[in-house]
């Protein structure tokens, strides 16, 4: 499939790298593969992840960064950090697969709604279990939907869950619209029009790459935080309006991304802070890739919802699912307060 146009455009957006770009063309599985390396800095971890050898992930990135023009990654003895160009389009490329992603939800939601006629069970003469169709921000997507998923089969093994990806208000959207019976949003502001239920109960983190000159403090404050240009995720994605609310009237960002990958490859880049979900960051803390730096005075909880229309109430297996959910995060973290 051709997809080279899509970022192309993109490309020609920062100037004079327009210039170096000529025709050509690449597949999803080499986006992937590009995406991959940025996240986990390391060739080698990429190939371990795609199940292929060094080498052949090698070639699939030259290929990409020979079609664009574009030095994506810079290498040395230690690994592969993302350039400064490769910031940009590390992100387009994120776009590319989300759109791609959305493009099979879509299409499954479709085709769930719309399903040939099912046959009877053989055992008990009931018909299959109908699907539930949800829509979720990339924190939900990314990191607990998938082990819910897995939750309810094991529950409901009839039952299909066909998930749309979005920004929050897209999200809502698609509540409010009908398309989906239950939206997942991380967003702080839900319309009052909706009726809410928190699900999981997160912690933003700032986080710094590892050179950063915070690394040497203890702590650093609000203010301090408020005055300084952060890596950001565009209005309406991720934890972006519970900063806005934390922080209030803070200086503009550094760069607005949209993409989770984006905001790693950006703190390293560009030597910026960044406010993450502890969800999203812990696997980058873990490995030492990002380093958390603690702030004095600002509480940095936050509560992400299932969100549904008033006017159309949960049941079956919808409701069967928030429910599951709020157990799920429960037995996670025994203890941690889970109200309406």
């Amino acid at each position: 499939m051709v997809l080279f146009g899509a970022i192309k455009s993109r490309v020609g957006s920062i100037g004079n790298l327009s210039d170096m770009v000529g025709e050509a063309s690449f597949d999803f599985t080499s986006l992937a593969m590009v995406s991959s390396v940025a996240r986990l800095g390391s060739l080698g971890a990429a190939a371990r992840l795609h199940s292929v050898s060094r080498e052949h992930i090698g070639a699939r990135v030259r290929g990409v960064e020979r079609s664009l023009g574009v030095t994506i990654f810079e290498r040395s003895p230690t690994g592969v950090r993302t350039s400064a160009e490769g910031v940009a389009v590390v992100e387009w490329i994120g776009r590319v697969l989300d759109d791609a992603g959305r493009i099979r939800s879509g299409a499954a939601a479709l085709a769930a709604a719309h399903p040939a006629p099912a046959a009877a069970h053989p055992e008990s003469g009931d018909p299959e279990e109908p699907a539930v169709q949800v829509a979720a921000t990339a924190t939900f997507t990314e990191y607990l939907l998938p082990r819910w998923t897995a939750a309810m089969g094991r529950v409901h093994p009839g039952v299909r869950i066909g998930c749309r990806p979005g920004r929050a208000p897209e999200v809502i959207e698609a509540v409010r619209n009908g398309t989906v019976a239950v939206g997942f949003v991380e967003d702080a502001r839900v319309p009052s029009d909706l009726s809410r239920h928190t699900v999981w109960t997160d912690e933003l983190v700032v986080v710094v790459s590892p050179d950063h000159q915070w690394t040497t403090l203890d702590a650093v404050d609000r203010a301090t935080l408020a005055r300084t240009a952060l890596v950001q995720r565009r209005p309406g994605c991720g934890p972006r309006s519970t900063i806005d609310d934390l922080l209030g009237a803070a200086v503009a960002p550094a760069i607005e991304v949209d993409t989770l990958a984006a905001v790693r490859e950006a703190v390293y880049a560009l030597r910026a802070p960044a406010v993450m979900s502890s969800l999203t960051a812990r696997s980058d803390l873990e490995d030492g890739r990002l380093v958390r730096v603690r702030v004095d005075g600002l509480p940095m909880a936050r509560r992400l919802s299932a969100v549904w229309d008033t006017m159309r109430a949960l049941d079956g297996a919808a409701i069967d699912l928030v429910n599951l959910a709020v157990e799920i995060h429960r037995a996670c973290l025994p203890g941690a307060a889970v109200e309406d």
